[in-house]
């Protein structure tokens, strides 16, 4: 077969029969590079949309995230342990009870605004807020809101 490829005249051969007569005859180390060569760019194009659609959040969020679920442990768990609601039951931190009670849209903004706003939540003192006042700042419930969403979103509990 090869023998028989190599007799067809390059001028009649088009651009893939071409290639692949090239490649069929070509030697060992000749075939280890032209693979590598048409290969590259098909794994450098893989490569970047698999770290665009798969990367890990920027740093920041990550860490922000990371304290939220240290404020949320020390200070919210007693609550909402695993996402839970131990004084009102239905409404839980799962995503399905956080879009029908509190953001159908899942903003963060809005949820923040309503848990701060909420009367059981003011009416508390959190013994390990940050701040060592027994109050969470804005920032302290922008990052457990954080935690929470991710925790929610990623079906996390």
């Amino acid at each position: 077969l090869v023998k028989a490829l190599a007799q067809i005249p390059v001028s009649s051969a088009s651009c893939k029969q071409r290639n692949l007569i090239d490649l069929m005859t070509a030697s060992n180390s000749e075939k280890d590079i032209s693979r590598f060569a048409t290969g590259a760019p098909i794994l450098a194009i893989a490569f970047v949309a698999f770290h665009l659609l798969f990367s890990p959040l920027p740093a920041d969020a990550q860490d922000d995230m990371l304290r939220g679920g240290e404020i949320f442990t020390g200070n919210c768990a007693g609550c909402h342990a695993g996402g839970m609601n131990f004084v009102k039951e239905k409404k839980n931190l799962q995503r399905a009870a956080l879009e029908k009670f509190v953001s159908p849209s899942m903003e963060k903004d809005e949820i923040q605004q309503w848990v701060q706003n909420s009367g059981q939540h003011q009416k508390l003192v959190f013994f390990k807020a940050p701040s060592g006042n027994g109050k969470l700042t804005d920032n302290d419930y922008s990052d457990v809101i954080s935690y929470v969403m991710d925790q929610a979103v990623g079906e996390k509990w």
